[in-house]
């Protein structure tokens, strides 16, 4: 496995699915700030629903996906769909040249979403390859007890401060350099 942080920004996303883990496919989409997203579920629980009326970026396809749904390049979760509709969908998808998750199904999975903690623009990522979502879970509850929300704001301090120093020219040693000093200074790491 190869991790990798994507721009939702350039990419397009669908969800396919109408219950539960749906709705927390969706949520975690929304969150990453997708600008675009396309959700297929005939019969959407109460939970979609009142996502898609609160994010005007998500648009509501009330049935199944077909072969022209699907292009390159695209990422697809889904979640909450038995076999053998799951099996054809994931032949679909993978013709049409998407990437593909499946929740909680390892062998029809092009990459796997990991557990993840976001404090602003700072993000950490947890995966057991799909092993073990649940020790993945409590390595994040882990790291929130030791990145607090106030590590969002220390991000954007030091963003600003590598920002003043590339106009004064300096080099990328030089600014690790004050980086690493800036950080030292602040305690904020043992």
């Amino acid at each position: 496995m190869l991790p990798l942080t994507l721009d939702l920004c350039r990419l397009s996303a669908l969800v396919v699915g109408e219950g539960p883990c749906a709705a927390r496919r969706l949520a975690l989409l929304l969150d990453s700030g997708a600008p675009r997203i396309t959700l297929f579920a005939p019969v959407p629980i109460p939970a979609i629903l009142d996502l898609c009326a609160r994010h005007p970026q998500v648009c509501l396809e009330n049935r199944w996906p077909d072969s022209g749904d699907f292009h390159p390049g695209q990422i697809v979760l889904v979640a909450d769909i038995e076999e053998p509709a799951l099996e054809q969908l994931v032949m679909i998808a993978r013709t049409a040249g998407t990437w593909i998750n499946v929740e909680d199904r390892i062998p029809y999975c092009d990459f796997h979403i990991p557990s993840l903690l976001r404090r602003g623009d700072l993000i950490f990522s947890i995966s057991t390859h799909g092993k073990s979502p649940t020790l993945a879970r409590r390595l994040r509850a882990c790291l929130e007890r030791l990145f607090p929300p106030e590590w969002a704001e220390r991000l954007e301090t030091l963003a600003a401060l590598r920002q003043q120093w590339r106009h004064e020219g300096l080099s990328l040693t030089a600014i690790a350099q004050r980086s690493n000093a800036w950080i030292d200074r602040q305690n904020w790491l043992p």
